[in-house]
């Protein structure tokens, strides 16, 4: 489960250790997972016009004009 762009398969796993990322599929797929999350929410914000800081404050510039 992911919650709030959090993995959440290691949170108390008897076998976690150092450098088991890399073999662990739980933490495969849902580092995967939260990779599609946050490629689907750029998507949608590039497509809507919602960028970054620099873009809000050029956007409110224009409007002050």
């Amino acid at each position: 489960m992911i919650t709030r762009n959090n993995i959440t398969c290691c949170n108390g796993c008897p076998k976690r250790e150092i450098g088991c990322h890399s073999g662990c599929e739980d933490y495969i797929a849902q580092k995967k997972e939260m990779d599609e999350s946050k490629a689907f929410i750029r998507e949608a914000r590039e497509k809507d016009g919602i960028g970054t800081v620099s873009d809000s404050c050029d956007r409110y510039r224009r409007s002050r004009k």
